[in-house]
């Protein structure tokens, strides 16, 4: 109520009759110890919330009274709180585009809440908004809600909520134990051959989304008449339409309504987790975690979230019963813009507290700050993904949340007559204020950084072979251990070996006792059997070290790796057959990809470094300590593992071997 009191256009409403459309209900609220009154039409399903000081005027409105006679006496009931003559032009305004007031009124009146009508609702951004969020209404659901409410309404209580609590625990617990699987199943989240799935997922996900809302409306009295197709960014999506909770009394149920949309995804998701848990590969076991990663990312990132304009901030606003939460936000940061930048005296704080200016403020600049993080984070998203598409998408995102707030700000200053003679100072301070976060960003000294996926390899690792051949005994040192020079690794068994060994040494003990014979007067045959001894010695001799080398040892320290060792169980190794390596715990090499288009981060400026982090290990930062760049384009990646064939994020051709990248890097 800080407007002017007068109005220079007041004298073309002040002598017209205006009346509440039938069927315009009104109904009391509370905010903050505050009272507040919803007008809802049962003709259009509009809803429109007011403060009592405009509640005085509306209720006023019988066809009968002049605008100007009914101004009057709000006036002089209560001097201190009317509204200015130009605040009461707005109302009308507001009320006659919501269709609710009805008036035989002049053409130049007609224009003139037109006109208020654009400047409350900026023109540009109407056509922006209606192009990427085209509504189209096909279906009246409430008769087949009112039908099926006895059913869907039992899930709604104390035994719906307690099975929504298992499932979600469940769910949640399936995936921190299998956190690895889900987490390397996601490199190929968004590859060209999920889109599908991905979109099928979200469709339905956002159907039993829009239908939590509508029950749960419904349940509590609110009437749902249209649901419809809604193309976001040109992507059909499905809508529903409970605004009619708006007018429910209690707060808590009107936050109810705002939740059951996210409540029902959730528990879809967390079916879905147990599906893809217990499932092969294949479209059910794709679809089904498409739906648990889908649900997850669009809730915890836009649904939940009170900074963004989505289920989170209707529900913060209700709880916190701060209406119009985002408007007056913006308003109270304005409001220190005028009073403390441009030192106006007549600015307008929303705000009826300090606490609640505070309140104000830190929510204006969250979300402004949160908005840009969200943009930042999604454009570099879609470039890294999809270069054409990418660029498409990222310019209506930077339109829509960039675009559209500094058209805002240019207008404002520039047109806002209040601002005639600070606006040298406004156009100083807003410039100023841009020119130091410029120079502030551009001159002070930032990290560069770019992230390359890659795989690492050993550079000095200690080879295994089997020096005899045997069966897999056992395991004597687990694979992944940190060994010493000799520790034994493998045990292996050759049966036959003993059974040579045994031989050998009974016609060893037969040779002896011919020996012992020909001592006692058989001389001539000593010198044979002699031989024979020496003979069959060496022969054990052999045998013997061929039996030790059935014991695999460490061939130096290091880490020991045979990854399938324990599989191998009864397996036969043939003599020369690998088993596995010793490594140099001190040397390897990462082989990072790097596209075309990050190449020029490597030759405009020196290199200061460079770190490795490996998956499942984030927070260890691993130091490099050489750095070398492998120029040219290269076309054939290092590993497999790195192409989308096996679930990199590398895109690869047809090549049977998923190794020959599409663009060169």
């Amino acid at each position: 109520m800080g407007e002017s009191l007068f109005s220079e256009s007041w004298y073309r409403v002040s002598r017209q009759h205006v009346a509440l459309r039938p069927g315009v209900d009104m109904q009391k609220q509370y905010f903050r110890g505050e009272t507040w009154y919803v007008l809802s039409s049962r003709f259009n399903n509009q809803f429109y919330r007011i403060p009592p000081e405009a509640y005085a005027i509306v209720v006023r409105l019988d066809g009968r009274k002049t605008i100007e006679t009914i101004w009057k006496e709000v006036l002089s009931h209560d001097p201190d709180n009317a509204p200015g003559q130009e605040e009461v032009i707005q109302l009308l305004s507001a009320l006659y585009q919501a269709n609710f007031i009805q008036a035989d009124l002049p053409a130049d009146s007609t224009r003139l809440f037109e006109k208020y009508t654009k400047q409350k609702k900026n023109e540009l951004q109407s056509q922006i908004f209606n192009f990427l969020f085209l509504k189209f209404p096909l279906w009246d659901p409430d008769r087949f809600l009112q039908k099926t409410l006895p059913i869907i309404g039992r899930c709604m209580s104390s035994v719906g909520v307690l099975v929504w609590m298992v499932v979600i625990g469940l769910a949640l617990k399936i995936v921190i134990d299998n956190f690895d699987l889900a987490r390397e199943q996601s490199e190929g989240f968004l590859a060209p051959q999920n889109w599908l799935l991905l979109y099928i997922s979200t469709v339905f996900l956002k159907t039993i989304h829009e239908f939590g809302h509508a029950y749960a409306c419904r349940k509590n009295g609110g009437e749902v008449h249209t649901m419809g197709i809604m193309l976001v960014l040109m992507t059909p999506m499905p809508y529903v339409d409970a605004s009619s909770s708006w007018a429910f009394q209690n707060k808590f149920k009107r936050a109810f309504v705002g939740a059951a949309g996210m409540i029902c995804e959730f528990f879809v998701a967390g079916l879905a987790t147990m599906v893809w848990i217990n499932t092969q590969p294949g479209i059910v076991h794709s679809l089904s975690y498409n739906m648990m990663v889908a649900a997850s990312i669009s809730t915890l990132i836009f649904n939940i979230n009170p900074l963004l304009k989505f289920d989170g901030y209707y529900i913060f606003s209700d709880l916190m019963e701060l209406p119009n939460l985002q408007e007056r936000a913006m308003g109270q940061v304005k409001y220190y813009f005028e009073t403390i930048g441009l030192h106006l005296t007549d600015s307008w704080s929303p705000a009826s507290t300090g606490r609640e200016a505070a309140w104000l403020v830190t929510f204006g600049v969250s979300s402004g700050v949160y908005k840009v993080f969200v943009l930042t984070s999604i454009l570099f998203l879609l470039a890294n993904q999809f270069l054409g598409i990418g660029f498409f998408l990222a310019l209506i995102f930077s339109v829509v949340w960039l675009g559209m707030p500094i058209y805002k700000l240019g207008k404002y200053i520039v047109t806002d007559p209040r601002l005639e003679k600070k606006r040298t100072r406004a156009v100083g301070l807003v410039y100023g204020t841009t020119g130091a976060l410029l120079l502030f960003f551009g001159l002070v000294p930032w990290s560069n950084s770019i992230t390359a996926p890659g795989l690492v390899e050993t550079v000095d690792a200690g080879k295994l072979f089997s020096a005899v051949p045997g069966y897999y005994r056992a395991t004597l040192t687990p694979s992944g251990t940190f060994v010493t020079n000799g520790q034994p690794l493998i045990q292996l068994e050759n049966k036959e070996l003993e059974m040579e060994i045994e031989g050998n040494q009974a016609v060893l003990k037969k040779v002896r006792a011919k020996q012992q014979v020909a001592m006692t007067g058989q001389y001539s045959s000593l010198a044979a059997l002699r031989n024979q001894v020496d003979t069959v010695d060496r022969q054990l001799e052999r045998l013997a070290e061929q039996k030790h080398n059935l014991t695999i040892l460490a061939p130096r320290a290091g880490i020991w790796v045979s990854p399938r060792i324990d599989e191998m169980r009864g397996f036969y190794f043939e003599r020369g057959m690998p088993v596995g390596e010793v490594l140099n715990q001190k040397s390897f090499r990462f082989s990072a990809v790097i596209s075309q288009q990050q190449a020029d981060y490597l030759y405009n400026q020196p290199l200061k470094g460079a770190s490795v982090r490996i998956i499942g290990q984030a927070g260890l930062k691993l130091k490099v300590e050489k750095l070398v760049v492998v120029q040219g384009q290269q076309e054939t990646l290092p590993s497999s593992s790195l192409g989308w064939m096996a679930g990199g994020p590398i895109e690869v051709s047809q090549d049977p071997s998923g190794t020959q990248a599409k663009e060169p890097f």
